[in-house]
């Protein structure tokens, strides 16, 4: 007659009492010596954490009796409590005399080896703590087990998975993802998972897909910014890489006879994983060819390197046509810029003030290296200026700063001398075109003037120490010589606007020669 298998009674055979000094109950603590007590080749959980309950058991003493069944020879093997055991052991071997005899309770009944296999794993589901892997692989014993006694005649009404749910006391949907885990998860993430080092929803995310696509997963995230260790996965992170390996595996390769599967597919599967929000075509599985990023991108095609070739070279000329035009577009406040620090420097060079000086007049922080002096020198002759330089009069001076001034006197028809309280005639001075305030002004080559006029200037034609002194007009694009309106080929060293020719008076004839 076949027996109904009900684990709560079941559960009632497996409950142990604490340790007693004596007496009797319904079942007896016996002292075992520990030599007798050997471990059951069935068990298959990790002796993890010995040491630590060795020294606990040492400080608190044994608080729970080891279940046992009688063996061979007189020995007994352990239905629950290896862990025990195997620190008991250990205290053994400094301190015999204390922990030589063990107290055990002895189970007396004829049950049948899957039986007693299954009151192991159901004691040890109550006396340790378990990782997900440790779970798994008591749910495909019992599973296992609860089949035998099938066989044998128990019955088990309703679904077996619910059985070993209830035998192994964890929810029948974490049961069936970990059956998944246990069954599809790649061999290259099993010790991972085994030691605990692997969450329960990244395994169960990756053991859905194909173990390909498992391990090209573990690829991808190889090149990772961050860190590379599975227990530091997250679900989304496989969620979102899935996707883009699914779609690269479909590529087929436009640039060989017949098609076949993309060449390139690991080296895109890289570029998606360190740049997993861009737009670029790989990321949705499609063709370098048509990428933007191109001819930047260090992993694209090597099928396509003429085309990468021709596109560097066009974007390089782009660029420099780019760079030009904001030369030209930036060259009026260049030539104002490079014209402010010639003013400055001439008018420093006059008052005979050093450059550190005039750091130490301005409130201003002078390095120690003379490297200001060095700088100062430089943009003074004009070299290395761009349109955002500042200029000498203190710091994060700009030329906007001085052009608000000019701008500001000029709409009010004074002078910027008048506005600073300088003076209390507001009749301000005309200026010349290039911001002169006075002839003797020389302007550094490399600039041009705002308009069209005659200029001296100062031609570098030989190896002499002197300049050349010449007289020559700026047309408004190129320099030319006054008389013939020939292009001068060369640049000026310097140049200085000249005043217009005044006016000629009129001679005034008599009158009488009138007549």
């Amino acid at each position: 007659m076949s027996k109904t298998f009900d684990i709560s009674s079941f559960a009632k055979t497996l409950q142990t009492a604490n340790v007693p000094d004596s007496g009797t109950g319904p079942e007896q603590i016996t002292y075992i010596d520990i030599n007798l007590l050997d471990a059951d080749p069935g068990n298959f959980y990790s002796l993890e954490g010995v040491e630590e309950l060795a020294a606990n058991i040492q400080f608190c003493g044994l608080q729970q009796p080891i279940r046992v069944r009688s063996g061979e020879n007189g020995h007994y093997t352990v239905v629950s409590g290896h862990r025990r055991r195997a620190a008991l052991m250990e205290l053994a071997k400094e301190d015999p005399a204390r922990w030589q005899q063990v107290p055990c309770i002895v189970e007396r009944d004829e049950a049948s080896p899957a039986l007693r296999e299954l009151r192991l794993i159901y004691a040890n589901s109550d006396t340790r703590r378990m990782s997900n892997a440790d779970i798994a692989q008591q749910a495909e014993r019992v599973e296992a087990l609860l089949y035998q006694l099938q066989e044998e005649g128990m019955e088990f009404p309703g679904r077996m998975r619910d059985h070993v749910a209830e035998a192994c006391k964890v929810s029948k949907s974490k049961l069936a993802r970990l059956k998944v885990i246990r069954e599809n998860l790649t061999p290259k993430l099993s010790k991972a998972w085994d030691k605990g080092d692997l969450n329960e929803s990244v395994a169960y995310a990756l053991a859905q897909q194909p173990v390909e696509i498992q391990d090209q997963f573990i690829f991808y995230r190889s090149f990772s910014e961050y860190s590379d260790k599975p227990k530091d996965w997250r679900e989304w992170t496989v969620k979102d890489a899935i996707p883009h390996i699914q779609k690269l595996n479909n590529l087929n390769c436009r640039k060989t006879a017949g098609g076949g599967p993309c060449g390139n597919k690991d080296r895109m599967l890289e570029y998606v994983c360190k740049n997993q929000y861009s737009s670029a075509p790989c990321t949705g599985g499609a063709c370098c060819d048509k990428c933007y990023r191109l001819a930047s991108c260090k992993l694209a095609c090597p099928k396509l390197a003429e085309k990468i070739k021709k596109l560097k070279a066009d974007a390089k000329a782009q660029k420099k046509q780019e760079a030009d035009a904001q030369a030209e577009k930036d060259r009026p406040t260049v030539e104002r810029i490079t014209a402010l620090w010639a003013r400055f420097a001439a008018a420093r060079t006059a008052a005979g003030k050093s450059v550190k000086n005039w750091y130490k007049h301005m409130g201003m922080y002078y390095s120690c290296d003379d490297s200001d002096a060095k700088k100062y020198a430089k943009l003074e002759s004009g070299l290395g200026i761009k349109k955002d330089t500042n200029l000498p009069y203190g710091y994060n001076y700009w030329l906007r700063e001085a052009e608000n001034l000019c701008k500001a006197a000029d709409y009010l028809g004074v002078s910027v001398d008048y506005l600073l309280c300088r003076t209390d005639d507001p009749t301000p001075k005309a200026a010349q075109p290039e911001g002169q305030l006075c002839i003797a002004g020389w302007m550094p080559g490399g600039t041009n003037p705002a308009e069209p006029g005659r200029f001296a200037v100062l031609m570098d034609v030989d190896d002499s120490d002197a300049y050349k002194h010449m007289f020559l007009r700026w047309n408004g694009h190129a320099w030319e010589f006054e008389r013939t309106r020939v292009l001068v080929e060369m640049e000026p060293s310097w140049w200085m606007r000249l005043p217009d020719d005044p006016e000629k008076p009129k001679k005034e004839v008599p009158s009488d020669a009138a007549d």
